[in-house]
């Protein structure tokens, strides 16, 4: 590479890193604001009463939707300390509970139109956003199939960390 291709790439990489902590820092201070006006108290009253197949529904309902518009670590600071103490209550293994959190997250990523890996593959690929979304679609799909199979079969890939801790 030569001296232009460095600094070229350079302003490439370093405006692809604004946008993607322009959208960290807003969705941190949105997940302060909820967090300060009490919601995630609020929500654990709210669910305290269900049973584990619903609440797991609901969440991950919840979850691929906050998965939109925030990026995975405000969306745990903020959802975690709310649903924790709910999973303990219905019996949820934490394990589990924390993969499905994570394959959530992983979907919202990827889902338009703020999931933060489509601006990344904008930037590489130098494509619109349509054009990316409109190739988002099937792998969408995929991870839902396999977010329900996480979500309620978690004998299936569970029994491997239980045998390696011994439990």
């Amino acid at each position: 590479m030569g001296f232009a291709q460095v600094v070229s790439t350079m302003k490439e990489t370093v405006k692809l890193t604004a946008q993607i902590f322009i959208l960290i820092a807003a969705s941190t201070v949105f997940s302060q604001a909820l967090a300060v006006a009490q919601v995630p108290v609020r929500l654990s009253e709210m669910f305290s009463g269900m049973d584990a197949f619903t609440f797991l529904l609901i969440l991950n309902v919840v979850l691929l939707i906050v998965g939109c518009f925030f990026d995975p670590t405000s969306a745990i600071l903020v959802l975690a300390p709310v649903t924790l103490p709910i999973a303990e209550k219905l019996g949820i293994d934490l394990l589990h509970l924390g993969i499905v959190f994570t394959v959530n997250l992983a979907i919202g990523m990827v889902t338009p139109p703020f999931g933060l890996n489509l601006f990344v593959i904008m930037s590489i690929f130098k494509k619109p956003l349509e054009v990316v979304a409109r190739a988002v679609p099937p792998f969408i799909g995929v991870y839902i199939i396999a977010l329900i199979i996480i979500t309620y079969f978690p004998k299936l890939y569970l029994w491997l960390p239980y045998l390696w801790l011994g439990q």
